[in-house]
């Protein structure tokens, strides 16, 4: 008896199937494909107006360290024992949007700035750059607020350690300053 009954369905659905072939009903499906674009595109800029420069230093026969604080705006270049500076001043990035902002900026730990000429072959080191510069601790948060789209004025400095066995000349390098936004 079941053997019947699946039978009986095979050719109860076989009938059907016919009767719907046959009533001129057609079923249709299509597919289509689409592409999908976005363009992302940050509103901030970041512009360096002036490098870091620690000046001419008439270092002491002892040594000194020489610190740039500008901690509190734009700084020139300090000394804690009795060298003399000449010129030099913190460093400046301008960060430019129209709208509100909070950024990180992420200083390096150091840096080391090479010697050429009479100093060739020889180094010194910049530290405590976050310590002396703007946002170097604390992200820096630009509401917009009264002034929507103003610049947020990023003021970089910093330490060098000059041992008294400091060779004469010229000394430099780069950095790279990270804005985390």
């Amino acid at each position: 008896m079941l053997r019947r009954t699946k039978c009986g369905a095979l050719l109860v659905g076989a009938a059907l199937f016919g009767a719907t072939a046959l009533s001129g009903t057609m079923a249709t499906a299509g597919d289509v494909t689409m592409t999908i674009d976005v363009t992302v595109a940050t509103t901030l800029s970041e512009t360096v107006n002036n490098n870091l420069d620690f000046g001419t230093i008439g270092l002491s026969p002892g040594g000194d360290t020489i610190r740039i604080n500008a901690t509190g705006g734009s700084a020139t270049p300090a000394a804690t024992g009795s060298s003399s500076i000449t010129g030099g001043g913190s460093g400046l990035v301008t960060i430019a949007s129209p709208n509100a902002f909070t950024i990180h900026v992420v200083y390096p730990a150091t840096v080391t700035l090479n010697g050429s000429g009479s100093a060739a072959g020889q180094t010194v080191t910049v530290t405590n750059i976050a310590n002396n510069s703007t946002g170097g601790l604390n992200p820096i948060n630009k509401s917009g607020g009264a002034s929507p789209g103003s610049d947020e004025l990023i003021h970089v400095g910093g330490e060098i350690v000059f041992p008294p066995s400091t060779v004469n000349g010229p000394y430099s390098g780069t950095m790279t300053i990270t804005f985390n936004y």
